[in-house]
């Protein structure tokens, strides 16, 4: 092959060389391309002044080809080169153009948190920090980073107490939670934080420092005071609804037996006078002077609910059951009843609420009975950290959509004349049930019976668990 054409060749490959280096230089915007590009393309242009020459006859041929030969290889292992190395620089600066967005997105997401975050080194200077604490101290972002704290905190104290949590945290290498901690802002308004900060170690210097994250929770404290407040302010007005009622009831109840007394003297002297229809007149007064004595007694028993001693001690369910059922055993026999329970366990409470509530219900259950004789039958249940009881009768039952109403003071809803009581009676245990930390509810439809369930919290976590089987059975006629 003569020397022209090597030299042609190795022109070519030159040029080739420069356009590809130029290409990646688009490509990847590195300047170091440029450069290469630029040699590549003077080498070419030289080799292309000494092709001229060559074949116009102006310069003599080399005396040794091999010379070309060398530079034609060279050549091509220069382009080969430019081509595999190129295609890497490329994906370095992909990759890196992938870091940078990457970065810039995790910059936006910093700064779309609403709370404080930051990092602190040694020194107390920021090296990160999102909107949120530029907007505290009235700055941006930019001026930030790179600041020392103590030039940027009006508040000696809160700055002391601060940079005190980040030595404790960077020397540790523990994080610490602080639950409130006071700011005062650029504008002077005062926040309560809630900030935790943990230790990490900055890239490249490898320096102990501080990253923390801050919760303005100053809303929520004041929703808090006012919630508080507003608690304390209602058990003030139930405190002295309770203390109204009570005086009023026991105020009421003198008058009111005097009432009545001096009405049943009035019968007894003058009954024969008044005729049947004064008479008449006469009686329904009676009736209603004792229906009030009767509501303004139930009214005192509900207005003393939750107060005086409430001492808690052990007490078996099944032997405060059955001592219960002998005190009502004249209802019971009048009514014809059964009464049964299972195995119960023994509870740390309140006897006498206990007994209030259980003796309540089982009066309804033998209040509220159908034709047949009342079938009731006392049931315990364990569910989490309460003893549940539950006391089931083959009674009238309730209409579900009546049922919220049963636990209201004073609300009835059957005829005093068929059904007797003052109303009240479901609202006390109700009361009861609740000042003792439990909840009572019932599960019932119209003409089915009636299921009440009434919860005593396990205070001591050591209630005894109900053994054997216990039942009780009374006059069934």
């Amino acid at each position: 092959m003569s020397t022209a054409v090597l030299l042609a060749a190795s022109v070519a490959i030159q040029f080739a060389a420069a356009a590809l280096a130029l290409r990646l230089m688009r490509i990847t915007g590195r300047t170091a391309w440029a450069l290469i590009a630029t040699a590549v393309l003077l080498m070419g242009i030289r080799r292309s002044v000494t092709l001229g020459r060559v074949l116009s006859g102006e310069s003599a041929l080399p005396a040794d080809p091999l010379a070309e030969w060398i530079a034609l290889v060279i050549s091509v292992l220069m382009l080969a080169g430019i081509a595999w190395i190129g295609p890497f620089f490329g994906r370095v600066e992909r990759s890196e153009a992938a870091v940078r967005r990457s970065e810039e997105r995790l910059r936006q997401i910093i700064d779309l948190v609403p709370h404080m975050i930051f990092a602190k080194d040694r020194e107390g200077r920021f090296l990160l920090a999102n909107r949120a604490v530029a907007e505290m101290y009235g700055t941006s972002v930019e001026a930030l980073r790179g600041r020392r704290h103590a030039d940027l905190h009006p508040d000696t104290a809160e700055l002391e107490h601060m940079l005190a949590d980040d030595r404790e945290v960077m020397s540790g290498g523990e994080p610490k939670f602080i639950p409130e901690e006071t700011f005062v802002d650029a504008r002077g308004r005062r926040h309560v934080l809630q900030t935790i900060k943990i230790p990490y170690l900055t890239s490249g210097l490898e320096e102990p420092a501080v990253l923390g994250v801050a919760v303005d929770i100053s809303e929520r404290k004041a929703f808090e005071r006012s919630l508080e407040q507003r608690s304390v302010e209602l058990e003030r007005s139930n405190a002295e609804l309770e203390q109204f009622a009570y005086a009023a009831s026991h105020d009421l109840q003198a008058p009111l037996r005097a009432v009545v007394s001096f009405l049943q003297l009035l019968e007894d002297e003058a009954g024969e006078r008044l005729g049947e229809r004064g008479r008449e007149y006469l009686a329904t007064a009676v009736d209603g002077g004792r229906r009030m004595q009767a509501l303004i007694e139930a009214l005192l028993r509900y207005a003393r609910v939750g107060h005086g001693q409430a001492e808690r001690r052990s007490v078996d369910v099944a032997e405060l059951l059955e001592g219960l059922v002998a005190d009502l055993g004249p209802l019971v026999e009048e009514a014809g009843a059964r009464i049964t329970w299972d195995a119960l366990p023994t509870l740390e409470c309140v006897p006498d609420r206990l007994r209030h509530v259980l003796q309540n219900l089982l009066e309804n259950a033998l209040r509220f009975r159908g034709d047949a004789s009342p079938r009731i039958h006392v049931s315990a249940r364990r569910e989490a950290d309460a003893w549940w009881l539950s006391v089931a009768d083959d009674g009238i039952g309730i209409d579900p959509a009546h049922q919220g109403q049963i636990f209201e003071v004073f609300r009835r809803l059957h005829p005093r004349d068929r059904y007797p009581g003052t109303g009240i009676g479901l609202a006390v245990a109700k009361k009861l049930v609740e000042s003792d930390g439990g909840r009572i509810e019932v599960e019932s439809e119209v003409g089915k019976g009636a299921v009440f369930s009434f919860s005593v919290p396990d205070a001591s976590a050591g209630a005894e668990a109900p053994s054997g089987m216990e039942s009780s059975t009374n006059t069934d006629t």
